[in-house]
């Protein structure tokens, strides 16, 4: 594992859900509008702020997009939302601007250490 000191009220998180849909459920959101009504939905509920950024991301396993929200001008939180198979999974890291940096790079190796198997 790697360890990074991320500061006070920051987090890093993974979570793997079909959301109570299931299988033929999550199908239905396999689509540029479908996944992005899935993108939209968990920004709504996520109560992280306002998203600055959101753009696609290249993978080899499904879907994915990056995402940036920001609350109140002093905590920045980055997702990555992927469809993967039948499943909705969030890897999220979030924390205070002033570690931003450290932050950064923790969010990064989240991402790198994700393998869809």
């Amino acid at each position: 594992g790697y360890t990074v000191q991320l500061g006070d009220d920051a987090s890093m998180m993974a979570v793997s859900t079909d959301l109570g849909r299931g299988p033929a459920g999550m199908a239905e959101m396999d689509s540029d509008a479908g996944f992005s009504s899935l993108i939209d939905w968990y920004v709504g509920i996520a109560g992280l702020g306002q998203e600055t950024v959101r753009r696609d991301a290249r993978v080899s396993h499904g879907r994915a997009a990056d995402s940036v929200l920001v609350l109140d001008d002093t905590h920045t939180t980055r997702v990555r939302l992927m469809l993967v198979d039948d499943r909705l999974v969030v890897l999220q890291t979030s924390g205070p601007d002033a570690g931003a940096s450290a932050l950064d790079e923790a969010h990064s190796r989240l991402i790198n250490s994700y393998d869809p198997i």
